[in-house]
């Protein structure tokens, strides 16, 4: 996961940008059989057993961090990873998102559309507004003078 300074800087120089939500992050990874047994928790119904991975399993945020790496590893010039969002910025429009999206069609992960954000002319991302070659601050996140008592 990059540093948040170093995400403003790429987005800063961005026409396009996009952000993708992946739909419940970690529970689309899916558990080895040998480690699902490890997740068994007792029910007045039985024991259960995750076979996806759960949120606060030791290990689950790096595990999905090393995921998000090798998708993202060959669009590492266009897209980062900020915990389970994806962003995409780009100079052109045209291939945009394809590549992304057919990335993360062959692992097997989807996208929360009602999360997602598409902007032609940039966006508002990490208390920043990015895109169109620039980067400003938030208007309502700057404030000047004094409070008033």
């Amino acid at each position: 996961m990059s540093q948040v300074e170093e995400l403003l800087e790429w987005f800063g120089g961005a026409k396009f940008l996009s952000t993708l939500d992946l739909t419940k992050g970690y529970l689309q990874i899916s558990l080895r059989p040998n480690s699902q047994a490890k997740t068994a928790f007792p029910t007045p119904f039985g024991l259960f057993q995750f076979v996806t991975m759960p949120f606060r399993l030791h290990g689950a945020a790096a595990r999905f961090q090393w995921l998000m790496n090798q998708i993202l590893q060959s669009h590492d010039q266009y897209a980062a990873d900020y915990i389970n969002n994806i962003v995409i910025y780009s100079a052109s429009w045209e291939d945009h998102l394809t590549n992304i999206l057919q990335a993360l069609k062959k692992a097997g992960l989807t996208v929360n559309p009602a999360n997602c954000h598409f902007w032609a002319k940039g966006g508002d991302l990490l208390g920043e507004h990015s895109g169109g070659g620039k980067l400003q601050p938030l208007v309502d996140k700057v404030h000047g003078g004094v409070d008033p008592v």
